[in-house]
């Protein structure tokens, strides 16, 4: 049903949420080169636990708000969330394979990254494309993020000293290939 498919993209956008703030926080830790964007990656990660305490108040205090009692859309919604919630290897299972997904990205990225002569680890792309996409979650933009996602992407490896022409044409493969 449309509410259940409602409540699966919300925990699905919260799992993804969920994951990059875990992975930027020990990217943070492990990876010098980033240390210097501590700040940027502290705010997302602030960003993230409000989203996720969001979700979690939204799903516990829906059936509070009076009227939405009588909104079967919401109680079928409210269901389907309280479900997951008492699925707790499911919900691992999904974390586990948003990390993957975010891995194989940085992987992808790498190799195009090494075809275009830009020199910067895996780690540190898995990172770039992580922040680029909570980028452009977090403000307004195009469709598919389009302009905004390159902005962020050129914009970000210009602070490894990467020129911008081989930046841009890396973030418009990139933004094709998670397209």
């Amino acid at each position: 049903s449309s509410a259940v498919a409602l409540a699966t993209l919300a925990t699905e956008h919260l799992m993804d949420v969920f994951a990059t703030a875990a992975l930027l926080g020990l990217s943070v830790i492990l990876l010098p080169e980033l240390r210097g964007f501590s700040i940027q990656l502290a705010a997302a990660i602030i960003f993230s636990i409000a989203s996720l305490l969001v979700f979690l108040l939204i799903a516990k205090g829906m059936d509070v708000i009076p009227g939405t009692n009588r909104v079967p859309f919401v109680q079928r919604a409210v269901m389907a969330v309280q479900t997951l919630r008492d699925s707790p290897l499911r919900l691992l299972l999904s974390f586990l394979g948003t990390l993957g997904h975010w891995m194989f990205l940085g992987l992808s990225g790498w190799i195009i990254a090494q075809g275009l002569n830009i020199e910067v680890g895996i780690a540190v792309v898995v990172v770039l494309f992580m922040g680029s996409v909570f980028f452009v979650a977090a403000v307004p933009s195009l469709p598919g993020g389009a302009i905004t996602f390159e902005a962020a992407i050129v914009y970000t490896l210009s602070l490894f000293g990467i020129q911008e022409e081989p930046a841009l044409v890396f973030a418009i493969l990139m933004h094709v290939i998670m397209f």
